[in-house]
């Protein structure tokens, strides 16, 4: 601590001697050299996936401590048919262990093969969810068709739509149906629809379905109901017999 203020006194002489000689002046303290402040550290920042499963959470957390990048890892596992590489190895390896390295190799192959059958059965339920909306307009396979609706909506629908489209699709589930469901009425209700999917010529306009017409409006108000009620997609004849009713509306032009 500091002192700013000194207090002078002055001693009196004594008698007939000579004035006191002054005290030294005090030396001013030496200022300690300036440090120049140390920068931090910034530690390398790894990805880190957002894994909801409590296996894949716990992979993708080692493959973090061992300075892999579990998305490039994820990537490099699927470009070599689920196999773990032998740099993602050698990384576990030197972090983890012989041991944890061998068991962490074999858990990342389960986990691609999990996805891998995740994700043919989600293709399998909008294939089948194209072909029931298709029913008795062609008798190509969902896969088929849902390839013209993509060809068709690379053409016709905006980009940022498509985008939104494609992460619907691909969340699965009810969003995805939701999706599909829209991705159809749009190339239902297009003029692009008859001419190249159905091939309706001249006078050749189907007569009105049995239960009537449908606009869009209401298809989508009678699907979710259907929907709500537990009915599946590419299972629920309910859902098929609406799909029709809305496909030959949409070809009279309703």
């Amino acid at each position: 601590m500091f002192i700013k203020n000194f207090i002078k006194q002055e001693a009196a002489a004594p008698e007939g001697g000579q004035p006191p000689v002054a005290a030294p002046a005090a030396t001013p303290p030496v200022a300690a050299p300036a440090v120049a402040p140390v920068a931090p550290v910034e530690a390398k920042i790894v990805p880190q996936l957002n894994y909801t499963d409590p296996a894949a959470k716990q992979v993708g957390g080692m493959l973090s401590e061992a300075g892999v990048d579990p998305i490039k890892a994820r990537d490099a596992i699927t470009a070599n048919n689920g196999k773990c590489t032998p740099e993602i190895y050698a990384a576990l390896e030197l972090k983890h262990g012989t041991g944890m390295a061998s068991i962490l190799a074999g858990q990342m192959s389960q986990l691609h093969d999990a996805g891998v059958s995740k994700g043919n059965a989600a293709d399998a339920a909008v294939y089948a969810q194209v072909e029931a909306a298709f029913k008795g307009v062609t008798e190509q396979s969902g896969k088929e068709t849902f390839a013209e609706l993509s060809t068709w909506a690379k053409d016709n629908i905006p980009v940022e739509q498509r985008k939104e489209l494609n992460a619907a699709i691909a969340q699965g589930g009810f969003v995805a149906q939701l999706a599909v469901q829209e991705l159809t009425n749009a190339y239902q209700e297009s003029g692009d629809y008859s001419q190249e999917l159905v091939g309706i010529e001249g006078d050749n306009v189907p007569a009105a379905p049995k239960g009537g017409d449908l606009t869009r409006q209401e298809y989508n108000m009678e699907l979710d109901a259907l929907l709500d009620k537990g009915h599946v997609y590419g299972q629920s004849k309910e859902i098929q017999t609406l799909d029709a009713r809305r496909t030959r509306s949409a070809q009279r032009g309703i």
